[in-house]
């Protein structure tokens, strides 16, 4: 088969389907991401956070969602030895990081 579109064809002309462009889509690619054509591919988005619902708009070829995370690594903001947090881990953590910054997204 050359392209997808071209089944719609052949379920007219072969089988006499009747369906409309849109629904033979939405249904085709049901049937197409569950015998495994589907190609994954993984994005990283950085996005911000809607302040008053708290919702981020998805790209409309998104099937599912491998991470959520926060762009700052954790460090131990509070501490019995220091006032502000302990700053010497979020310097470790950030070198830490850093020496993945070449490893598969998914490490």
């Amino acid at each position: 088969m050359i392209s997808f579109n071209e089944a719609y064809t052949h379920a007219q002309l072969l089988y006499d389907v009747e369906l409309t462009p849109e629904d033979f889509e939405e249904i085709g690619l049901v049937a197409w991401n569950k015998i495994g054509n589907k190609q994954d591919v993984l994005y990283q988005m950085f996005v911000d956070v809607d302040c008053e619902d708290k919702k981020v708009e998805l790209p409309c070829n998104c099937d599912e969602i491998e991470a959520v995370t926060y762009c700052h690594e954790d460090w131990n903001y509070t501490s019995n030895t220091y006032e502000n947090g302990d700053y010497i881990t979020d310097f470790i953590e950030h070198y830490i990081e850093s020496r993945k910054e070449y490893e598969d997204p998914l490490y």
